[in-house]
This record gives structure tokens, sequence and C-alpha cells, in this order.
């Protein structure tokens, strides 16, 4: 039972790794398919354009935030 045990554990330890089909190699360099080459372009294009809106989203959160900050303090020295 222990040794079974033990064989499965390093069994699936073993093929737990990374496959060589799943490599992070660029979709470009491995495919010569149009297809799947656009597929991997439209992929990074959306990578870009999500980190690009959470920088717009992370600004303009900061301007809001400070624009509030300004409305409290003028609020409070007018005593409202």
């Amino acid at each position: 039972m222990e040794t079974s045990l033990l064989s499965i554990i390093a069994l699936s330890a073993a093929l737990s790794g990374q496959a060589p089909a799943q490599s992070a190699a660029p979709a470009a360099v491995m495919y010569k398919d149009p297809v799947v080459v656009m597929r991997a372009e439209e992929r990074a294009a959306k990578v870009t354009y999500r980190r690009n809106m959470a920088a717009a989203h992370a600004e303009r959160k900061a301007n809001i935030g400070n624009a509030g900050e300004m409305a409290a303090r003028d609020a409070k020295a007018r005593g409202g």
C-alpha cells in the first residue's frame, strides 16, 4: 500500500510539469497557420488594451478621490 502510494505521488509529480506543446513560445514562431497567428495577435492586443484601461481607470479613480477630498475640505471650510 505504501509503495503504491509513493509511486502514485512520484508519477503525478513527474507528469505535472509543463509539456513541450504547452510552452510559452509566441504563436507566430510556433505555427504557420494564419488563423492561429491572428488569434495569438488578438490575444496580445487584448492584454495590452486591458493593461491600458486598468491604468486609465486607476488614474480616473485617483482624480475622483482628489476631487472628493477637495470638496470635503471646501465644505468643511464653509461650515457645511
